[in-house]
């Protein structure tokens, strides 16, 4: 009688202690919460410090970061997006696609003409540009979806995405925006046609 209740003590003590978050697995949500307040940092080292932490973790870093680059309403949310949007091209989130077209073109630089520019220049000053072009393929279907919806720089942005790609998808859904330009073009022309009637 007295063994079998030392096995069920044992059982006991073993389910609880299963039960309980492991030490590892509160450290790594802990580093993960102070390397995403540190993104929002003045110092510039201490964000670029904090992403590349971040990326070492991989995925599990991905939803932090994508809460990062959507929530545009944060205090020093144009210092910090640049660096999030960085790390998630490196992670290849697909998650953060549709965010990231949010912030594309958004600091584009006084450099001339983006269409007088290489995929690789724009790549180099627009971080959301560089990022997905890094998630590439993944990133198609959003891009097609909200590519649409984009005002007219941003969405030759897109397009150029789309090009550096090169997946059938990618111009399946370039040919698809671009039919749908066409058809505004038909559109807007039979108002015009129109007009002195």
């Amino acid at each position: 009688m007295m063994i079998k209740h030392r096995v069920i003590l044992v059982a006991l003590c073993v389910l609880l202690w299963g039960a309980r978050p492991s030490a590892g697995g509160q450290n790594t949500k802990q580093a993960i919460e102070n390397d995403i307040n540190q993104l929002y940092s003045a110092s510039a080292d201490a964000r670029v410090h904090a992403a590349d932490r971040l990326v070492a973790l991989g995925p599990i870093a991905i939803p932090p970061l994508v809460r990062v680059i959507c929530d545009k309403s944060k205090p020093n949310f144009n210092r910090t997006w640049p660096v999030a949007a960085k790390a998630l091209g490196q992670l290849k989130a697909e998650a953060a696609t549709a965010c990231l077209l949010e912030v594309l073109g958004r600091k584009y630089p006084p450099i001339g003409p983006m269409s007088m520019k290489s995929d690789d220049t724009i790549a180099g000053v627009d971080p959301a540009f560089a990022a997905l072009r890094q998630i590439g393929p993944l990133a198609v279907h959003d891009i097609g979806d909200e590519i649409q919806f984009l005002d007219p720089e941003t969405a030759y942005l897109a397009l150029r995405i789309l090009r550096s790609i090169k997946t059938p998808s990618a111009r399946e859904a370039a040919d698809k925006y671009i039919e749908a330009l066409n058809g505004q073009i038909r559109l807007a022309n039979t108002v015009l046609d129109l007009w002195d009637k």
